[in-house]
């Protein structure tokens, strides 16, 4: 199948519309919905190739793959849409793309929720919040920006944070000390009283 055939028979699969519609109208409505996640997801242009066989027979690269596996399962337009590790897999350029079309998305007032595995400083710098889990609990919740001013202002010991990406950085620092210290500083600091003013 060609991307836009994949879009198409997602749309006329998920898609609900009205049952008064005609069937030259459902086509029509199926096709715009398949034109706009075509432009959501950064896929105009791609539209006649081929899904399978790689880049060097025509194919999508695995970038563009991934883009057009998200697309598929945007049919319906959800105003929340989480995103498991979206960019495993791929190299830094294309995870880059990826994560860039996820920020088309959160920009047209959408609450995107994604996890990701060891981002370069490219990818990590397009997120705008950070949720920094150690063992499972609260390390950091808050602006990505201010995440290393964080640990760095809470004692973290690894003082070279400028030398690196700030994501190995940031591992690092949440994998230096127990999970819970680190749990009890957040929730004990400005910003952990602040978030849980915030939920409460």
């Amino acid at each position: 199948l060609t991307v836009q055939e994949t879009l198409y028979f997602s749309v006329a699969l998920r898609l609900s519309l009205p049952g008064g519609l005609g069937e030259v109208a459902k086509v029509a409505e199926r096709r715009r919905r398949a034109g706009l996640l075509l432009d959501l997801l950064s896929l105009r242009g791609l539209e006649r190739r081929f899904v399978g066989g790689g880049e060097l027979s025509g194919g999508l690269s695995g970038g563009e793959r991934k883009r057009l596996s998200i697309a598929a399962e945007l049919v319906n337009l959800p105003s929340v849409i989480f995103l498991d590790e979206p960019t495993s897999g791929l190299d830094s350029l294309a995870a880059s793309e990826v994560v860039s079309s996820i920020r088309t998305l959160a920009s047209q007032q959408r609450v995107v929720v994604t996890t990701i595995h060891q981002p370069s400083l490219t990818t990590f710098g397009q997120f705008d919040e950070l949720l920094l889990l150690s063992e499972g609990l609260s390390a950091y919740c808050g602006p990505v920006r201010g995440a290393v001013a964080y640990f760095h202002h809470n004692g973290s010991r690894f003082q070279s944070a400028l030398k690196i990406n700030p994501a190995d950085f940031l591992v690092a620092a949440a994998a230096s000390r127990p999970a819970e210290e680190l749990a009890r500083q957040f929730n004990e600091s400005e910003a952990g009283l602040a978030l849980a003013a915030k939920l409460n």
